[in-house]
């Protein structure tokens, strides 16, 4: 009954009145932002200064990676190549916690160089 009431009352609408009952497992949302003219260490420190300091809401948290304790990994001497050109340069993830400090969303990372632009 307890956790029924907390997730009753974790989140208010319009932001959270659409309830997710795991049907994803993980990584239920994508989302590709294609920068042009913009190099990938530009992205990867803005995202490492700006989530290790909360974000722009002050609810996230860098997490380490295996690379990096204090956030990205650099993943350039790997030369990770993925369909359509695109190489993987950057590696990070953070958690970000819900308006009412009652749960976490995972969210990760990855930084790709496409020719002169980078994809986020």
């Amino acid at each position: 009954m307890l956790s029924l009431l907390c997730s009753l009352l974790a989140c208010d609408p319009p932001d959270c009145d659409r309830a997710d009952h795991g049907t994803c497992g993980n990584a239920c949302c994508k989302l590709s932002i294609h920068l042009n003219k913009v190099v990938t260490t530009t992205i990867a420190a803005a995202l490492n200064t700006s989530l290790s300091e909360g974000g722009p809401d002050g609810r996230f948290r860098l997490m380490p990676t295996h690379a990096n304790p204090h956030g990205f990994a650099d993943l350039r001497p790997y030369h990770i190549s993925r369909s359509g050109g695109r190489e993987v340069h950057f590696l990070g993830q953070a958690w970000h916690e819900t308006e009412k400090h009652t749960y976490n969303d995972t969210v990760n990372l990855l930084v790709m160089s496409l020719g002169k632009g980078t994809i986020l």
